[in-house]
């Protein structure tokens, strides 16, 4: 791949565009993609998002999109989409940071690339990994700069880089032989064995707290504002017993405590989780049909459960967007677009897939 720059043509999508994407789900149906991994951020006044998209010759590019008074900008980032392991954004000082971990032959490496509110992509930088990277890499902001955690072959340790200004540097490395994978985003938490989980606190790793039992490695987890770690996650339908669905339980209690029951219905495409507003929240798409499909919200601390505000819709993913004041969702579809919505319905800014 090519570090030293990059090769991006930006395409304004007009309000009127956005407005007919709105209404179709997409802006040419024959650019249609199904998007992967999508991320967002938001500031006041902007929201962009960075996404893996599958393509019929190409096999995956890396796209990144900015939205600003109902302009969008669009294009695709010069690097191998198959040799992406993980891909995020985040808000900067001023405008946005796309970053990416890519496999190289000379090790894996993390890009970075400013991207302003007007759809300017800086020069790509990068910098190579101490170590092979086990499992999934997160990445985050500490003290309001970009950061990744990850777990490293050797040992197999925690490894902790942070960009200080100048690019990014390795900050721990710390030898964890339980370690096993990291999740989340905002609050990155470790997944080690024996049904461990580490949460992070900034740079550092808090006490461990134990997983309920059966937790599945699709489930996910949060740490609150309090510094509690909540779990969700879905349960399997058990004959007639059981219709399983969505359950979640607040980590460290004593005893042993019984999972909230949050829905009965166990057909749960995906979920996300983050703190929304200073409280524990899921995001998730619920299927109706085989190509139809609702996004509902659970709020884990309240035990409640309520829709998103949007109609149901061919919808296979919803995550939250990063930086934002008010409750914001990226939501993929079927037919390869991506929308960032407020809860509540409120279209912010539509993205083709292509």
């Amino acid at each position: 791949a090519d570090l030293g720059g990059i090769e991006l043509s930006l395409t304004a999508i007009t309000p009127e565009q956005a407005a007919t994407a709105s209404r179709t789900g997409a802006l040419d149906a024959s650019t249609r993609r199904n998007l992967m991994a999508a991320k967002a951020a938001s500031t006041t006044d902007a929201v962009a998002a960075v996404w893996l998209q599958d393509e019929p010759e190409e096999g995956k590019t890396l796209r990144g999109a900015v939205e600003r008074k109902e302009k969008a900008h669009y294009g695709v980032l010069s690097v191998d989409g198959r040799k992406v392991l993980a891909v995020d954004v985040v808000p900067a000082d001023e405008g946005f940071v796309l970053l990416a971990v890519v496999a190289r032959a000379a090790g894996p490496a993390v890009l970075s690339w400013s991207l302003s509110s007007t759809g300017t992509v800086g020069v790509a930088r990068a910098a190579r990994l101490p170590d092979e990277v086990v499992g999934t890499p997160v990445f985050t902001r500490i003290e309001g700069r970009p950061a990744l955690w990850f777990v490293g072959r050797r040992g197999p340790g925690v490894r902790l880089m942070r960009d200080l200004g100048e690019g990014f540097v390795a900050v721990v490395d710390a030898a964890r032989p339980v370690a096993v994978t990291f999740t989340g985003r905002e609050r990155p938490i470790l997944r080690c064995k024996a049904e461990t989980v580490l949460p992070t606190s900034g740079a550092t790793l808090a006490d461990p707290v134990r997983l309920p039992d059966g937790f599945p490695e699709s489930g996910v987890l949060v740490r609150d504002d309090e510094g509690a770690v909540w779990a969700a996650w879905v349960a399997p339908r058990k004959g007639t017993r059981d219709p399983g669905g969505l359950r979640a339980l607040r980590l460290g209690g004593r005893g042993r405590e019984e999972p909230l029951r949050l829905t009965d219905e166990p057909d749960i495409l995906a979920m996300d989780v983050a703190v929304v507003q200073g409280r524990p929240c899921v995001a998730f798409v619920e299927s109706i049909t085989a190509k139809e499909g609702r996004v509902l919200v659970a709020d884990l601390a309240a035990g409640e459960v309520y829709e998103a505000g949007l109609p149901n819709g061919p919808f296979r993913r919803a995550t939250w967007v990063v930086g934002s004041a008010s409750p914001l969702l990226a939501i993929s579809n079927a037919r390869g677009s991506l929308a960032v919505v407020a809860v509540g319905g409120d279209v912010r800014a539509l993205f083709d897939g292509g």
